[in-house]
């Protein structure tokens, strides 16, 4: 297993997604479209509850094919293999078995966020006595769910992608990327924060100038622009360190020069 590094995995997604920047764009601009008609039914009318319900199913449905497609699309540029509009909807193709590793997903989260929901109706008991105890015990169980969270996230979030590459079955693949990620999530994790760090300023800026016309075209303007060069550029970058981890290149590299 090669030696992740935290700032060449960076580097290095950066100069692949500049590779076919436009074409990347271009699909996440997709996909952030169809994301968007899918939630926006509920955020006009979210006093109807079963839409929260149809919306949480078609999003279960897409969108891990989706993003399945976008791993994989990624990594054929990557490896400088001949790739299209077609790789990205390489998710539906195999959309059993992609299904079946978001449901697990999903499953593993619901658990993950069992110490919040206990921290949340202990706090109950004590919120009429003290406050502080009351927020100490909410923190406390948010931070345990937090890092259970991640840690799914991570251990299991090349899943998708090893069921199309390598063609393997639902526990099979999570299995393979728990497997793969053995030891590195920490590194993981550095590749991940600092697209995430880039989203800080949407948020605040959503908090304190949400309400006129012009603030939320430029909340939505930021958005659209994080959705379609950021968030390509995090799955190119992860798209490297999934091949370091496989030690792919690596007897290039070692082979001597003639």
């Amino acid at each position: 297993m090669g030696l992740l590094r935290v700032g060449r995995c960076l580097r290095e997604g950066w100069r692949v997604f500049g590779r076919r920047r436009r074409f990347l764009m271009g699909i996440w601009l997709l996909v952030w479209c169809i994301e968007g008609i899918v939630v926006t039914p509920l955020a006009v009318r979210p006093e109807i509850g079963p839409l929260f319900w149809v919306t949480l199913l078609v999003s279960a449905v897409l969108y891990g094919p989706l993003y399945a497609g976008q791993q994989f699309l990624v990594l054929c540029i990557a490896r400088d293999q001949p790739c299209g509009v077609g790789t990205a909807s390489a998710g539906f193709a195999r959309f059993g078995r992609i299904l079946g590793i978001t449901v697990a997903m999903i499953l593993r989260i619901v658990v993950a966020l069992g110490p919040l929901v206990l921290a949340f109706l202990l706090s109950g008991f004590v919120a009429a006595y003290s406050l502080p105890a009351f927020y100490a015990i909410l923190l406390v169980g948010g931070a345990i769910s937090l890092v259970f969270f991640v840690r799914i996230c991570l251990r299991y979030g090349y899943a998708w992608v090893l069921a199309l590459d390598k063609g393997t079955g639902v526990l099979d693949s999570m299995a393979a990327s728990a497997e793969l990620t053995r030891g590195s999530l920490a590194r993981l994790l550095g590749i991940a924060i600092v697209p995430s760090l880039l989203w800080a300023p949407l948020v605040v800026l959503q908090q304190f100038i949400a309400g006129p016309l012009w603030a939320t075209a430029l909340t939505y303007g930021l958005s659209l622009g994080y959705s379609v060069v950021v968030l390509p550029w995090y799955v190119a970058s992860a798209m490297v360190a999934y091949r370091v981890l496989r030690g792919e290149g690596q007897e290039q590299e070692a082979a001597p020069s003639t």
